[in-house]
């Protein structure tokens, strides 16, 4: 688990539930990658792409709360 000791009080539930999240959505992700290994059958382009710009759009908003200050 991540070290919540740098974290304020307020953020400790946050974090600690982005983190539960990020764990969830990689589980799913080697879901995802597994079923398209088996069937032979890649996730469409744009939607590969669509979860692409999600994650890019989660950094963002970690990297502007590191700038924070």
């Amino acid at each position: 688990m991540i070290s919540l000791l740098a974290t304020s009080k307020r953020q400790e539930p946050v974090v600690d539930h982005l983190a539960d999240l990020l764990d969830d959505s990689k589980a799913v992700a080697a879901a995802i990658s597994d079923n398209a290994i088996e069937e032979q059958r890649a996730i469409p382009a744009d939607l590969l792409q669509s979860f692409c710009n999600d994650l890019e759009r989660i950094k963002a908003f970690l990297d502007h709360s590191l700038r924070s200050k």
